[in-house]
C-alpha cells in the first residue's frame, strides 16, 4: 500500500513525519524524538480513504425498504429454518471454506443461516496474548489523545462519543484505536485480545452507524457532505483491566445486522483469545489499548488483514 491510500487525519500544523511502513521497525535505540519505541510516530491518525457512490438499484432499494424494519426482517428470516438453503450459496459467492467450521452444536450441517453465521472455527489456533482477536481489515490506525475524532464507516465520531465518559475514565491520557471491519465472508465471533477482568460492559442503544453509510453521505448542494444516516441498532462496550492496563472494545452493529450480545459478565476473568461476542450478522469492531503500555506490531497500516489467532494486534511494551 503507497502513502497516497493513506489519509492522514492528523492535525496539519502537528503532522508527523511520514513513516515507511514497509521497513522494519526497532524497539531498541530509537534516537528520533517524533518516534515511539516502535517505530511509529508519537502522535497519528491512518484511515483508508472511505467510498462513496452506489449503483443505482441500491440506491433504489433502501428508498423503498426502510434499513430499520429490513434489519428486523433480515433477523427474523436469518432464524427460520427455510434459511439454511441460503448457507451453501452465501459460502460459495464469498469462497468460505466451509470444512474449516462447525455450527455451536458441533455439527458441519447448520440449522439456519444464523447459526452459520455464528459459526465456530473447526480447530483453534494456539492463542498468545496479543494476537488478533478477529478477522477482518484494518481500516483506522491512530494513536493520540482522548479527545481524537475517529472516522467510522464513513461517519465522524469522537472516541468520547463513541464510548461513553464511563469508559473515557478509565483511560490513560493517550491510547492507540484499531478498527476493524469485517466483511460477509469474515469469521465473525468476536474474541479477547488480551486476558482481563471485565468491570464494565454496556449496550449504547440507538444509532449505530449502517454498513453503507455512502448511500446516506453524497454531499450537498453545497458541496458538503449531507445526511449521515444512523440506524437504530446498538453497539456493545466492554471495558477489561488487564497486566497492560484497561483496554475496551467496542462492537458496532449496523443495517441488517439485527443483533450483537457480549457474553462475559462484570466481575469475569476473560482469556486471551476466549470467545466473547456474537454478532448475528457482521460489522465493526473498535479495539482501544493504553497507548503508554502497549505497543503496535511492525508491518501494521490500514488495509491490513487480521487473521485470527495469527496475526500480531498489540504488544505489552514490557518486552522492550
Amino acid at each position: 500500500m503507497n502513502s497516497s491510500e493513506l489519509a492522514n487525519l492528523s492535525n496539519p500544523s502537528s503532522k508527523p513525519e511520514a513513516v515507511d511502513l514497509k521497513r522494519p521497525h526497532t524497539w531498541l535505540n530509537i534516537a528520533e524524538p517524533h518516534l515511539e519505541a516502535d517505530g511509529f510516530p508519537k502522535e497519528f491518525h491512518w484511515s483508508l480513504a472511505p467510498s462513496r457512490g452506489l449503483p443505482w438499484p441500491l440506491k433504489l432499494f433502501y428508498l423503498f425498504f426502510d434499513p430499520v424494519r429490513f434489519s428486523l426482517f433480515t433477523g427474523r428470516l436469518a432464524r427460520s429454518k427455510i434459511s439454511r438453503y441460503l448457507v451453501r450459496p452465501f459460502a460459495f459467492l464469498h469462497q468460505i471454506d466451509l470444512a474449516h467450521f462447525i455450527s455451536s452444536d458441533g455439527a458441519h450441517q447448520y440449522k439456519s443461516f444464523d447459526q452459520f453465521f455464528t459459526r465456530r472455527l473447526s480447530q483453534y489456533p494456539r492463542f498468545q496474548e496479543g494476537r488478533a482477536a478477529t478477522e477482518g481489515t484494518l481500516v483506522y490506525l491512530g494513536r493520540g489523545g482522548l479527545d481524537q475524532a475517529l472516522t467510522l464507516k464513513g461517519e465522524n465520531i469522537s472516541l468520547r462519543e463513541l464510548v461513553g465518559e464511563k469508559v473515557l475514565s478509565y483511560l490513560s491520557g493517550r491510547v492507540i484505536v484499531m478498527i476493524t471491519y469485517l466483511s460477509p465472508r469474515d469469521y465473525h465471533l468476536g474474541h479477547s485480545p488480551l486476558s482481563g477482568k471485565v468491570i464494565y460492559k454496556a449496550r449504547i442503544p440507538g444509532k449505530a452507524f449502517t454498513v453503507r453509510p455512502e448511500i446516506w453521505n453524497e454531499l450537498n448542494i453545497e458541496g458538503r457532505p449531507g445526511t449521515h444516516y444512523l440506524n437504530f441498532n446498538t453497539r456493545d462496550v466492554i471495558l477489561k483491566e488487564s497486566a497492560q492496563g484497561f483496554f475496551a472494545t467496542v462492537y458496532v452493529a449496523a443495517t441488517n445486522v439485527y443483533s450483537t450480545e457480549i457474553h462475559p459478565q462484570v466481575g469475569d476473568s476473560v482469556k486471551a483469545g476466549e470467545h466473547e461476542q456474537s454478532y448475528h450478522f457482521g460489522s465493526t469492531n473498535v479495539y482501544i489499548f493504553d497507548a503508554d503500555q502497549c505497543l503496535i506490531p511492525s508491518g501494521l497500516y490500514p488495509g491490513y488483514h487480521f487473521i485470527f489467532g495469527q496475526s500480531p494486534m498489540v504488544i505489552s511494551s514490557k518486552i522492550r
